[in-house]
C-alpha cells in the first residue's frame, strides 16, 4: 500500500491508480483504478480526473477523505 495515496486520499485529492496491491481497495469508487503497467490507461485515467468539473472532483475528493476516515 504507497502511503501517498493515502496521503493524498486524506487530502480530499482524487487518485488515478494502477491495481497492484491495495490500491484498488484504497481508491474503490473515489477515484481512477486501471491495469498495471499501462502507461495509456492511466494517462486516460488523469485525464478524465483532470476533465471533470471542480465540483464533481470536490465531490470525489469528499468521499476519499470519508474513505480514508473508516480505515
Amino acid at each position: 500500500m504507497p502511503n501517498v495515496i493515502g496521503v493524498a486520499m486524506s487530502c480530499g485529492i482524487p487518485c488515478a491508480v494502477t491495481d497492484v496491491g491495495l490500491c484498488s481497495e484504497m481508491v474503490g469508487d473515489t477515484g481512477v483504478v486501471v491495469p498495471p503497467a499501462n502507461a495509456a490507461a492511466l494517462a486516460s485515467a488523469w485525464q478524465k480526473i483532470l476533465g471533470i468539473t471542480t465540483r464533481e472532483r470536490g465531490a470525489l475528493g469528499e468521499r476519499a477523505i470519508t474513505s480514508m476516515h473508516s480505515i
